[in-house]
């Protein structure tokens, strides 16, 4: 028995491509080793000869439905975020995508219904699919480590699974008007691109894994809120498309801001304040301490841009920095009109010093209350609705 059994894969695997073999967990723990094999072996060939005769399947054809559209249904498994970037405004991840539906002309009989084929990918390549796209994606490629990452189930009742894994870039329209303290909405859309909604209709198919935020790890952002919704249709002149959006809501970490830019300009505007407390007659250590703040202060502003795409509108950081450089140079002009003033009345310099030393903190700290109070405690809400 066994020699014939084995002498049977030799020949199916020299006329057939390569091919796994796997039915439900229940029936592979009943059925006995080689059983298995004698059971599906017909079932592989013939599914190899019918998608290889044209006059029995047309892979061109879409399957006709009992009635309404062919209802497709898709699964996004998020697995990794590997980037929201920020100047190029993309989100770039690592997914799976599971697109099911039913083709009649692929069914087989067996005890169950839930029993499946697993079939090799030379068949996703010979089978009518859906046609669905990513209208916000820029770039992509299917994953080949250590073989083409697609999986492809048939079953008994002629559904048909595929399974993709995908790394893809989408475009995400960001907003940074309140940035560091910004969140940010980015989606992936899935579309028909040739098959109008009367014809080819999208629906959702999600397991809890799918719809776990905390397992997405970011360093830059972590995730506070996601969106699933098949109310997307887009109206072209040509018809109506069905169109699935996975919305994810992404709240940035403000913790390394407060150490790589509000801290320091923070130390450097207080360095600024000494100049105040020195004699008006100390000009070149008053000097120095005036230039160096402004440049450091300059510098500090010009890296915190270079982070962000230019746009026209002003950011919360902008708010800052500008404030920051303006108090910068208020204790640079201050210095010089004491220097000026002690010339001719050493008396009002020594006023003018004594009331920048508690007018500088005083505006500041003024200040710093009312940028908190507008851009942290009073922040909008950003939640998809």
């Amino acid at each position: 028995m066994w020699p014939a059994v084995l002498l049977l894969g030799l020949c199916v695997s020299a006329t057939t491509p390569p091919t796994t073999y796997v039915v439900t967990p229940t029936e592979f723990a009943m059925v006995p080793n080689g059983t298995m094999i004698e059971k599906f072996v017909p079932i592989m060939e013939r599914t190899y000869e019918l998608v290889n005769d044209p006059d029995k399947y047309n892979m061109y054809i879409p399957p006709k439905p009992a009635e309404g559209p062919i209802l497709v249904r898709v699964g996004v498994n998020i697995q990794s975020i590997d980037e929201i970037d920020e100047r190029n405004r993309e989100l770039r991840l690592n997914l799976f995508l599971r697109i099911a539906w039913i083709d009649e002309r692929l069914k087989f009989d067996a005890e169950e219904d839930t029993m499946y084929v697993a079939m090799s990918h030379y068949y996703a390549d010979k089978i009518w699919k859906p046609d669905i796209y990513f209208p916000n994606g820029r770039s992509g490629r299917i994953h080949d480590l250590t073989i083409d990452n697609t999986n492809l189930r048939l079953y008994a009742s002629g559904q048909i699974m595929v399974v993709y894994r995908y790394s893809l870039a989408f475009s995400c329209d960001m907003d940074f008007r309140q940035f560091p303290f910004d969140t940010q909405v980015c989606s992936v859309i899935l579309e028909s691109i040739k098959y109008p909604v009367n014809f080819v209709k999208l629906s959702w198919m999600f397991s809890e894994r799918d719809m776990e935020p905390e397992l997405i790890k970011l360093s830059k952002y972590h995730m506070v809120n996601f969106h699933m919704t098949e109310k997307c249709h887009t109206d072209y002149p040509i018809g109506t498309f069905s169109c699935l959006r996975l919305q994810y809501t992404f709240k940035r970490e403000i913790f390394y801001h407060l150490v790589e830019t509000f801290l320091p300009s923070v130390i450097i505007v207080m360095a600024s304040w000494v100049s105040p407390w020195l004699d008006p007659s100390q000009t070149p250590a008053r000097t120095v301490l005036g230039v160096t703040a402004m440049l450091t202060i300059f510098s500090q502003a010009n890296h915190v841009k270079s982070s962000l795409p230019p746009f026209s509108y002003l950011k919360a950081i902008d708010v800052w920095m500008l404030i920051c450089q303006f108090t910068v140079f208020l204790a640079l002009i201050e210095f010089m009109t004491a220097n000026y003033m002690s010339r001719t009345s050493k008396g009002n310099a020594q006023r003018l010093d004594q009331c920048a030393r508690v007018a500088f903190p005083a505006c500041f700290f003024l200040f710093c209350i009312l940028y908190i109070l507008f851009y942290v405690v009073s922040e909008p809400d950003s939640q998809p609705s």
